[in-house]
């Protein structure tokens, strides 16, 4: 990658290389680790897009958001075919939730995912709010991968490029069903933790029967991704379990 000389002279930076290439289906993303003249160095993010479209949507939603105040990455610059974010380092989300199943394989820490739980959906709902302000619609994040949030002691969301008009209980079930799936899946923690989410959503007044609509809905995209399978039963009897709390 060739960053812009402007960049390279206004940020004092001397040298430049790709330090890693995160695992990405869509798009290419690296890390870029930059020494400065004074011998510091500092890390970027740096996006190819394979579609111009969607990388100007998503340069767009990221700035408007940053200056609104919502915890996402900073844009530095953009080119024809890609662009340069500020790195924030820390756990994705999927490697934050994965250390605390493993931390808490003897005992269920509900006050603690409560914290994070609510950090989550705080994010999510400001993201709903400021979208629906710029553009008058109900916009969703529609990637609910777990690897496009970052947990620091804050949580920041990225990778706006597939968001679209839609229902927000779209996004929750693709959560909780991407949440219910990665390895190991659908373990009791797993279970035990969305069903303490899918509490804390229907206080924010989400339809429950739509998110297990949309669960369901995910669990079957699920297996044709994958090459996995997932038994109507099974997928019945984890629905349960997660909604043993909801008698709508």
């Amino acid at each position: 990658m060739v960053i812009k000389d402007e960049f390279l002279s206004n940020e004092k930076i001397s040298e430049y290389e790709v330090e890693k290439v995160f695992d990405s289906k869509k798009n290419t993303v690296e890390l870029i680790k930059a020494t400065k003249t004074n011998g510091n160095e500092v890390y970027y993010v740096h996006k190819i897009l394979s579609n111009h479209k969607k990388m100007l949507k998503e340069i767009e939603l990221l700035n408007y958001l940053f200056e609104k105040g919502l915890d996402v990455p900073k844009v530095y610059y953009e080119d024809e075919e890609s662009f340069l974010i500020e790195y924030i380092e820390g756990e994705t989300l999927l490697e934050h939730i994965t250390r605390l199943e493993k931390e808490q394989k003897e005992k269920f820490n509900y006050r603690s995912n409560n914290r994070l739980i609510y950090k989550f959906l705080n994010w999510i709902e400001e993201f709903y709010e400021l979208v629906k302000e710029k553009t008058g619609e109900n916009i969703i994040l529609e990637d609910m991968n777990l690897r496009n949030f970052i947990y620091t002691d804050k949580l920041y969301g990225f990778d706006f490029e597939d968001c679209h008009v839609g229902n927000k209980e779209r996004d929750i079930g693709r959560f909780c069903a991407f949440l219910l799936t990665y390895s190991f899946a659908f373990t009791n923690w797993k279970v035990r933790f969305t069903r303490q989410m899918l509490k804390a959503v229907e206080d924010y007044g989400y339809d429950l029967d739509l998110i297990r609509k949309e669960i369901d809905k995910e669990f079957i995209s699920i297996t044709k991704r994958r090459g996995t399978k997932i038994p109507r039963s099974l997928r019945d009897l984890i629905l349960g379990r997660v909604f043993s709390f909801y008698n709508g």
